[in-house]
C-alpha cells in the first residue's frame, strides 16, 4: 500500500463492509483474524468494540526438541529476520509464485 493512501483509511472500510455484511445476512460471530496482544492491529480491532479470544496452538514435534517460535519471540531470531529482508526486496511476481509453497510447511500456514 502506497503511503500516500493511508489517510483514506481502506482498512477501515474494509472492516465497516465486513461487519455490514455479516449483520445484512445474520452473523452471530465475525472472525477479524489473528493479532498478537495489545500490538497496533489489535487495538484497531478492538475500536470495532472486538472481543478477543484466546488462540491455542499445538505442534507435533517431528523431529526438532522445541516448537518453532510464534509471535514476538519469531523476531528474535536471526533466521527469521534476515528471511523477512530478503522477502521484501523479491519482485512481487516471484514471491506469488513461490510463496504458496513456502507457507505449505509453515505453522498455521
Amino acid at each position: 500500500m502506497l503511503r500516500e493512501s493511508f489517510p483514506l483509511r481502506s482498512c477501515h472500510l474494509w472492516y465497516w463492509e465486513t461487519l455490514k455484511y455479516g449483520h445484512e445476512n445474520g452473523f452471530q460471530s465475525i472472525d477479524l483474524g489473528r493479532s498478537e496482544w495489545d500490538s497496533g492491529t489489535f487495538q484497531f480491532k478492538r475500536h470495532w468494540l472486538s472481543e478477543p479470544r484466546p488462540l491455542y496452538h499445538q505442534f507435533f514435534l517431528n523431529g526438532p526438541s522445541h516448537p518453532p517460535p510464534i509471535g514476538s519471540r519469531r523476531g528474535k531470531h536471526l533466521q527469521y529476520r534476515v528471511f523477512v529482508r530478503a522477502w521484501k526486496h523479491l519482485p512481487v511476481p516471484m514471491t506469488e509464485r513461490i510463496g504458496p509453497i513456502l507457507r505449505q510447511g509453515m505453522p498455521f500456514g
